[in-house]
């Protein structure tokens, strides 16, 4: 853990023990250093999942409304 603030905190990744099955390796080569494309180590499909999940969360905190798709 790198950070901790009230409401979350922030870590680094110290190993892969087993690489999730949507794990592709990043089209990018300068992937690792740049940070600016977050899910390219994520198969299209997971992407899409995490995108999806993460406007869902977003809804929920700042207007209080629960999407249930």
């Amino acid at each position: 853990i790198t950070r901790v603030k009230k409401r979350f905190a922030e870590a680094e990744i110290v190993r892969v023990l087993a690489p999730s099955h949507a794990r592709i390796p990043p089209q990018c080569p300068v992937y690792a250093e740049c940070g600016g494309c977050s899910l390219l180590h994520c198969a299209y499909f997971m992407q899409l999942a995490v995108k999806r999940q993460i406007c869902k969360q977003s809804l929920l905190r700042i207007s209080g409304v629960d999407m249930k798709v």
